[in-house]
């Protein structure tokens, strides 16, 4: 969640009758009181909130460089009330993806519209969540897979070796299989989602490029790859147009060939 609040804190809590919950704390300032409070009360499964006017002391403090065996590195150190100077902490910012717009997708060769947050939502993979594909389905599920080294610098699976997915759209059964197959570069990935609650969730989106430099040669590897949830229900409607039913798949694993083309027009 994007909130304009300070601090923003969550803690596992019991409620009446053994209920299991989260206690949710979030500061701000008077002027963001409202933004903090609407984005907590539309995002929360929450029924009301309470509202504290705190004070707050502080310790001065400044934020340094020093050298480590990791080189360079920046400090917060903080000024005891007896101007002793103690308890540095390295001072970190995280970054993470925003989206610009609302991912689309459209289905078959009518190019119909799916419905955002009910059919699909971005999947918050590894790396960054970028790009656009236009191609056919291709299913693909995973078994046993075994990981090789095939040069100095990059691995793969020795069963996809041969898979020649350029251009497809690869329809993925689980989130599992999402992550072992995300470091192949694919061009466009939709992974089943079993829990509708998926759809419906924020997540933070990863910043990291997944392209990289093999050391020694100058060539760079590895691309951006869209990936969305898809609702099972809008699974099982493309590959029935293929003429799939959605249990009905090929596993793929160390022992096995490929799993089958599903040829229909993802966008």
């Amino acid at each position: 969640m994007l909130l304009p609040a300070r601090y923003v804190t969550a803690a596992p809590a019991i409620t009446k009758k053994n209920r299991p919950a989260h206690w949710v704390v979030a500061l701000c300032e008077d002027a963001a009181r409202d933004a903090v409070e609407t984005c907590l009360l539309t995002e929360l499964p929450t029924l009301g909130l309470r509202r504290q006017r705190v004070d707050r002391r502080t310790l001065p403090r400044r934020v340094e460089e020093r050298d480590t065996p990791l080189g360079r590195v920046r400090f917060k150190v903080r000024t005891l009330p007896g101007g002793e100077e103690l308890g540095f902490f390295q001072e970190r910012q995280r970054s993470f993806q925003t989206l610009d717009g609302v991912p689309m997708l459209e289905l078959g060769a009518s190019g119909d519209g799916a419905v955002y947050r009910a059919d699909y939502v971005e999947f918050p993979g590894q790396n960054r969540n970028l790009g656009e594909v236009q191609g056919n389905l291709h299913l693909l599920a995973t078994g046993g897979l075994t990981l090789v080294r095939t040069t100095f610098a990059g691995s793969s699976f020795k069963a996809l070796s041969d898979l020649d997915v350029e251009g497809d759209v690869v329809l993925l059964l689980s989130e599992r299989d999402a992550f072992l197959l995300e470091r192949l570069g694919l061009d466009g990935m939709l992974v089943i989602s079993s829990n509708e609650r998926n759809l419906a969730r924020r997540y933070t989106l990863s910043p990291r490029d997944p392209r990289w430099t093999v050391f020694g040669t100058g060539r760079e590897r590895g691309q951006f790859t869209p990936m969305l949830w898809i609702s099972e229900g809008t699974a099982s409607d493309l590959l029935a147009q293929a003429g799939y039913d959605h249990p009905a798949v090929t596993v793929v694993d160390d022992a096995n060939g490929l799993a089958e083309r599903v040829t229909d027009q993802v966008r």
